[in-house]
């Protein structure tokens, strides 16, 4: 059953690599600028920061988890990767304490490879943190010049259950508006579908 914006806020984490679009996403859900692109942090940390928004239409009251992505060029050492898994595990942990996880989301980027490193990202958090247990849909961004963004997934989803990520559900968007908004029509349409996405999974909780 969907929260009404005044109850507890369901929890989600956005993962993925660097550069994906999971900050864009935060934006893209609250209509505005609140979330900063990661670029300039360090990918092996798995920092993250936490956004509350709220969606009238939907009756929908969020906490999104932004990651900073796990990428494996980025490792130097034992240490970091020993930090960054203690880090991801501290907040499942305190979110399993705080209501639970409602969704992973799960960001690629339409048109990259999917690599190992994404592969151990998906297991990371899927598979090892949250034992399967939490719904994952997938996130496909950078989809603005297809004409038709869902067809992307049609032509595209057997290469990526291949490479054995299988989400729940899935979302193909742009989180971006463009020069002289010429994508402003996706970009409303994108958030609209991320929103429905949230609630479907609200429900499904």
């Amino acid at each position: 059953m969907a929260c009404a914006p005044n109850t507890a806020p369901l929890n989600f984490v956005i993962f993925g690599e660097t550069g994906v679009g999971k900050s864009s996403l935060v934006n893209l859900l609250a209509g505005k600028t609140v979330a900063k692109s990661s670029s300039g942090l360090k990918c092996c940390t798995l920092e993250s920061t936490e956004y509350t928004i709220t969606s009238s239409e939907h009756q929908l009251n969020v906490r999104l988890f932004d990651t900073v992505g796990l990428n494996n060029v980025t490792m130097n050492g034992k240490s970091h990767l020993v930090d960054a898994l203690v880090k991801a595990h501290k907040l499942v942990t305190s979110l399993q304490n705080q209501g639970g996880i409602h969704g992973l989301l799960f960001c690629i980027k339409g048109g990259n490879k999917i690599l190992a490193s994404t592969q151990q990202n998906y297991r990371l958090f899927h598979e090892f943190l949250c034992q399967e247990n939490v719904p994952l849909a997938l996130v496909i961004t950078n989809l603005e010049n297809e004409e038709n963004m869902d067809a992307w997934w049609a032509i595209n989803q057997g290469d990526i259950k291949h490479h054995g990520i299988v989400p729940v559900t899935q979302v193909c968007i742009t989180t971006i508006m463009g020069l002289r908004n010429v994508y402003e029509d996706k970009y409303w349409e994108s958030r609209k579908k991320v929103w429905d996405m949230l609630a479907t999974l609200a429900r499904e909780d």
